[in-house]
């Protein structure tokens, strides 16, 4: 599959550790979930190495079902794990790299007994279908130099953002909160 958005620097750490048989990243098989489906049903095979893994890139912007307010995870990761079981490939090959801090809690309601086979690998940083996030460059911290700390969440009102701001309300630690309210009455 093309577009995989995951940093070069990152991937080649993946590597050094595992047989990377497929790449993919969600933003390729979102809306042709039959393309994700023929490649893991293509890699099929008797036994799988204890280094074998496929990398799956997986954004947090998924649907969730809006007819079950029980529901605990996003139906795409769901879809790709039945993937997995329906095609009788091994949990643990299944390497994700997301920004879904909440991936973690989906798996382990939909496979509990399975779910630390999985491995989930966190970044903060956002994938982009454009790559504009490829023109960021990388700088050490400085730690020692930053007085103040911030948290800025920009654009539209989204799920995740909504859930930051309720959680950092409730603290019970002292934090300064300020936000601009545009024609919004969640936020």
């Amino acid at each position: 599959m093309k577009n995989v958005y995951l940093r070069s620097s990152y991937l080649e750490i993946i590597k050094q550790k595992y047989n990377i048989l497929l790449h993919v990243s969600q933003t390729n098989f979102d809306l042709n979930f039959n393309e994700f489906e023929e490649n893991i049903k293509s890699l099929k095979k008797e036994y799988f190495l204890p280094n074998e893994r496929i990398l799956i890139e997986i954004t947090d912007t998924q649907a969730y079902d809006v007819y079950n307010k029980e529901t605990k995870y996003g139906l795409l990761t769901r879809n790709i794990i039945d993937t997995f079981i329906e095609y009788d490939i091994p949990l643990f090959t299944m390497f994700i790299v997301t920004n879904n801090f909440y991936l973690r809690e989906e798996i382990n309601t939909i496979v509990p007994e399975q779910a630390n086979n999985i491995t989930v690998f966190f970044t903060l940083r956002g994938f982009s279908m454009y790559g504009g996030s490829s023109k960021f460059l990388d700088r050490p911290f400085c730690f020692d130099k930053i007085k103040k700390n911030c948290l800025t969440i920009l654009g539209y009102d989204r799920l995740h953002r909504r859930a930051l701001y309720q959680v950092l309300k409730n603290k019970k630690e002292k934090i300064a909160i300020s936000y601009r309210k545009v024609d919004n009455k969640n936020f």
